[in-house]
């Protein structure tokens, strides 16, 4: 039996009139005479007696499949709703989604929460991209990435974004360095030493030194650039520079087991990184990235 056909005879006879059915389930007479019709003949009995110019009443049959009718149809129901979740799920939980991040980002908090995210959501396909800021924000407004992660103040305001982990500036000394114990520490007592630091300005603490060169009068005094702070790190721990850099507390409690972490929220308040994307990216897949994410906002050591 057609379904339809059972739900436009449920009508039917809640209502007893034809016509009053015919405008709720907006369907002529005639189609639906003609659907009662089908139905009489698949069940070789009458379902509807005149009762008038316009109304009807049950037959015993028609009470019949009237009870029969209603059980399937909220069983019916209960299906289509069962299998809207679970389309609703396979939509959310499967797909592509590429995310471009900064090398320090990449390098010491995505390892922790990706193979976390994906052991949650095995359909979804990642893909990652190492990139700079200025980079990551010119691919996702491409639409060539989905999601980016950057510094707050990195991210333009036509992005749809969502705060997530706190970074501070943070200076990186061997032990036994002399600036471990200078109090108060000065941008200028930093700059006197070898430097290493971000391959360009596109990065913040690269822009802070640059402006200080130039304000200062100050020779340059970098000894190795580079984009990851594990490489400043371990550079720093080789004794070859020092370095100051915006870290996650993740990264400063691994760095801290080799070299001296020294907090510089004197020279600049701590900034978080964002996590964004385009108003019109896929919101299923997007949604279901930032939600994890910011579940175990501040706490990536869970994932250690």
């Amino acid at each position: 039996m057609n379904i339809q056909y059972l739900r436009n005879f449920y009508v039917i006879a809640r209502l007893g009139n034809i016509t009053k059915a015919a405008e709720v389930v907006h369907r002529t007479q005639s189609t639906l005479s003609s659907q009662i019709k089908n139905l009489e003949n698949t069940l070789g009995t009458p379902l509807l007696e005149r009762a008038g110019r316009k109304s009807v009443i049950l037959t015993p049959a028609g009470e019949a499949l009237l009870e029969f009718t209603k059980g399937l149809l909220h069983q019916y129901d209960e299906l289509e709703m069962r299998l809207e979740r679970i389309q609703s799920l396979s939509e959310e939980e499967s797909g592509r989604l590429r995310i471009g991040a900064a090398p320090s980002v990449m390098d010491n908090l995505l390892p922790g929460f990706i193979p976390a995210f994906q052991k949650q959501h095995p359909n979804i396909r990642i893909q990652l991209f190492s990139r700079s800021p200025a980079e990551i924000i010119e691919k996702v407004k491409e639409g060539f990435l989905d999601i980016g992660i950057s510094l707050d103040s990195a991210v333009p305001k036509n992005f749809l974004s969502y705060q997530w982990i706190p970074l501070r500036l943070t200076l990186m000394v061997p032990f036994g360095h002399p600036l471990e114990q200078r109090s108060p520490l000065t941008l200028q007592d930093i700059m006197e030493y070898p430097l290493i630091m971000p391959t360009n300005s596109r990065f913040l603490t690269r822009i802070i030194y640059d402006q200080q060169v130039m304000d200062m009068g100050m020779e340059p005094n970098i000894v190795l650039e580079s984009d990851y702070n594990i490489t400043h790190a371990r550079y720093v721990h080789a004794g070859f520079g020092i370095s100051f850099m915006y870290l996650s507390e993740t990264a400063i409690e691994a760095f801290r087991k080799k070299i001296r972490c020294i907090d510089l929220d004197f020279l600049a308040p701590p900034l978080h990184l964002k996590i964004f994307h385009r108003k019109s990216t896929d919101m299923n897949i997007v949604a279901t990235f930032v939600q994890f994410m910011e579940s175990y906002r501040g706490k990536p050591e869970e994932f250690a």
